[in-house]
């Protein structure tokens, strides 16, 4: 039913998109996780039936006849309940999987949006942030250099490039310095720990959303003509949301714009709903993007934030990908 009701429809994403690998896991990390979430609620099969080295096997052969009414018969607040107490230590169980989670276009998935395997097929509006890393570097080989109050000093070339070979492989730590080089070129001074600590928010937030945009988008424009709406080519919008917002959802305090998540709250209007909490600029900006969403949802482009307002009828570009 979701498929016929929304295949062709407008599609808007924020910060990612059905794919990224931040968020899939493979599928012996989710088997794993379904045993131990079934032991959890009671619902394992005798002693003499239970799982065996194959877990994905022992799943399919045990589940239509007792793993699906066992869960079936529990009670739905216990099965949240539980699910809520699971996620917190196994917090990639329920989402989607696949045999690998590369960043780059040879990735089983980027193909499979090549190949059509994605059954979409309406226009998309997608956008990211200017410093979506600014969250996720706190992870990571780098991770001890985080604070959210301020930058590290010691984040300089020497000690970053010794932290990085450290963690590295031993077979491939000759290999650190030429990469690192290349990564932080441009760079004026690399002993500026703020040019470099700057420079390593922008990569990961490239890594993490930005590039698995692109792949995901460039697979998508891709697909055979046979997996487009007949009507005509999809179209792909992109944007980027900079500014430092005067109420960050959760943004360090040296971030220099803005960080994953804090385009929600203007795109859902709460400067307009709690104006005395917002300067006019961000009231104005929060109209802007919320018009400009419902004009996506009824097939215009871009009239509000790109001044077309005499033109919003006008005919999309195919395969037209953007930034505004």
């Amino acid at each position: 039913m979701a498929r016929i009701l929304f295949n062709n429809s407008p599609l808007y994403l924020q910060s990612g998109n059905p794919l990224l690998p931040l968020t899939l896991a493979s599928p012996s990390y989710r088997q794993n996780a379904f045993l131990e979430f079934i032991s959890k609620v009671n619902c394992t099969i005798t002693e003499t039936d239970h799982r065996t080295e194959d877990s994905a096997k022992w799943i399919d052969q045990n589940w239509a006849k007792k793993l699906l009414p066992c869960l079936q018969s529990l009670p739905a607040s216990q099965l949240f309940g539980e699910y809520q107490k699971f996620a917190l230590h196994t917090p990639l169980a329920f989402l989607p999987n696949a045999q690998d989670r590369s960043l780059f276009a040879f990735s089983s998935f980027w193909k499979g949006v090549r190949s059509g395997g994605y059954t979409f097929s309406g226009d998309i509006l997608i956008g990211t942030n200017e410093k979506e890393g600014a969250q996720y570097v706190k992870i990571g080989p780098l991770e001890s250099f985080y604070s959210r109050n301020e930058i590290s000093a010691n984040f300089t070339r020497d000690n970053v490039l010794a932290k990085l070979t450290s963690f590295a492989p031993e077979n491939l730590r000759s290999m650190v310095e030429p990469v690192f080089d290349v990564l932080a070129d441009g760079v004026e001074d690399p002993n500026n720990s703020t040019q470099m600590w700057q420079r390593y928010v922008q990569l990961v937030g490239d890594m993490v959303f930005v590039c698995p945009d692109f792949y995901f988008l460039k697979g998508y424009l891709d697909r055979p003509a046979s997996h487009r709406r007949r009507s005509h080519s999809a179209s792909v919008y992109y944007y980027r949301f900079r500014p430092l917002v005067s109420h960050p959802v959760d943004c360090p305090r040296w971030s220099r714009g803005a960080c994953h998540t804090d385009e929600l709250q203007f795109f859902f209007g709460k400067p307009l709903l709690l104006p005395s909490l917002y300067p006019p600029e961000e009231r104005q900006l929060s109209k802007a993007m919320l018009t400009t969403m419902l004009n996506f949802a009824h097939g215009y482009v871009f009239c509000y934030l790109i001044q077309m307002r005499e033109s919003c009828r006008a005919s999309k570009t195919n395969h037209r990908l953007t930034e505004r």
